[in-house]
């Protein structure tokens, strides 16, 4: 690592020394199997984005096992909230509270603007969207992929170089103190709210009561001209009273600040107008669904509050690709696959068969492949009644549903159409050689991610998937950090 390209440690925050870290972390900490004078030179979470040296601490995950594996691979020492047998560690009396002051600490040396996005779905793709649209302006520090953890905010904090001048961050909405610190340390000029669903309700103690807390809670961070952004047409956010200036962004909504209008779905994706400030201009996507023009609407409008050009917003927009696993259209010749398998909710799953439904020039059946939801416990009945509603207003000809509880979505359904089930991955990639027979057709996957539909669509689809990933690896060289 050259530390002369990192602000933070030009800053003096890092290297530090152990008994440094622990006065920034304050309260009560204990030191097990490390000394106080030894130098930290880095922080990684897991074993994820931070490459491990001899110094580096080590960020407790949820499984103490990669935390141990981490530091005997090469880490210093474990920062945690409860003893670890076998390894040194710094204890400290809430984790979350250590992890905030230390973001905070490095925050304040960077003192940049910042664009944070929240919400139950489509926090990434809007993250994505708008990192293109300030790009225009911009050099943008941003977080990868979907790293959006309290723990994760503090490791990449020491990755800013010093040349960039806004930092674009998403984060978690289901851990409401990771909101709040999050929000508390970024300051956020500008929160986005995408929307409210079902996405981790099995996992937060009181539901919606937890979820409603976590987004308000973006809103205590907000610098004194701070402005939130919100979908007007999500009933659900429209639930939440926000005490700062809001833009409400929509489709149906006549009386949205930002509106879309004009719709049109073409063979490369979809148009529209956006009425903003009382101006109209041309948005072209190069991707599909009414999901996509929320997401491209609240990036629209964080750029022209952040005082780009709406031109060069409209043509940020028009660049914008989707690639990997999230919402992907793979054509070769006359079959396409619809890899949409990063994660899943009631929502995401409605939005995917919508999206599938409505894009043109496709041959063959529709056939949607569609995997249990995870997180939603408690929740299924009315999640699979949902999707199954979706399915009924798709134009899908075959359904297939694949584990253990996906099954319920036929339960629900009232329209005839041709359905079968899998429980197992072998059984699916069965049933998909056996459409695949029947001519070509147009194919959607979506599940969550712990139902691993890659496996199924590199065994079922391997030209599709081999394409998919080389255009990924090629894109990854020219896109901004992602």
């Amino acid at each position: 690592m050259d530390l002369n390209k990192r602000a933070v440690f030009r800053s003096g925050l890092l290297p530090a020394r152990v008994s440094e870290i622990c006065a920034v972390i304050g309260g009560h900490t204990e030191l097990s199997g490390i000394a106080p004078d030894v130098v930290i030179t880095n922080f990684a979470f897991r074993d994820s984005f931070t490459p491990l040296d001899r110094n580096c601490l080590c960020i407790r995950g949820k499984l103490d096992a990669s935390t141990v594996k981490d530091v005997r691979n090469g880490g210093l020492a474990a920062l945690t909230d409860h003893p670890i047998e076998g390894i040194p560690y710094i204890l400290v009396e809430d984790l979350d509270t250590a992890l905030y002051r230390l973001s905070k600490w490095m925050y304040e040396k960077i003192s940049l603007p910042s664009v944070v996005i929240t919400g139950s779905v489509g926090k990434t793709t809007t993250k994505r969207m708008i990192n293109r649209v300030m790009s225009k302006q911009d050099i943008v520090f941003t977080t990868n992929k979907n790293r959006n953890v309290l723990a994760e905010l503090c490791c990449y904090l020491q990755n800013v170089k010093g040349n960039e001048n806004l930092v674009v961050w998403e984060v978690c909405e289901n851990l409401p103190k990771d909101a709040m610190f999050s929000a508390r340390v970024l300051k956020p000029d500008i929160a986005v709210i995408t929307n409210l669903g079902d996405s981790h309700l099995g996992t937060m103690e009181d539901g919606k009561e937890t979820l409603y807390s976590a987004v308000l809670s973006m809103t205590q961070g907000l610098r004194e001209n701070g402005t939130v952004i919100i979908n007007a047409d999500d009933s659900e956010s429209a639930l939440i009273e926000f005490d700062r200036p809001t833009v409400r962004v929509g489709i149906y909504d006549a009386s949205a600040d930002c509106l879309a209008f004009n719709l049109c779905n073409t063979r490369k994706g979809t148009e529209f107008d956006v009425r903003f400030h009382d101006e109209i201009t041309h948005v072209k996507l190069s991707v599909f669904g009414e999901h996509n023009v929320y997401n491209a609407l609240m990036a629209f409008a964080a750029g022209i509050l952040r005082g780009i050009d709406r031109k060069d917003v409209a043509v940020a927009l028009r660049g914008y690709r989707n690639v990997g696993i999230r919402q992907n259209i793979v054509r070769i010749g006359k079959s396409v696959v619809y890899a949409d398998f990063y994660n899943a909710s009631s929502k995401s799953i409605s939005y995917a068969l919508r999206c599938f439904s409505e894009i043109p020039g496709l041959y063959g059946k529709r056939v949607a492949v569609l995997g249990d939801i995870a997180e939603i416990e408690g929740y299924e009945e009315s999640a699979y009644r949902e999707v199954a509603k979706a399915v009924d207003q798709s134009s899908v000809d075959v359904l297939v549903t694949y584990g253990n509880k996906s099954s319920m979505i036929h339960d629900y359904l009232t329209r005839h159409i041709e359905k079968h089930h899998c429980t197992t991955s072998e059984e699916l990639n069965s049933y998909l050689e056996k459409l695949k027979k029947s001519g070509k057709n147009a194919y959607l996957l979506k599940a969550s991610r712990s139902m691993k539909l890659e496996n199924n669509m590199k065994a079922a689809f391997p030209l599709h998937y081999r394409y998919m990933k080389y255009i990924e690896r090629l894109t990854s060289r020219f896109l901004w950090r992602e």
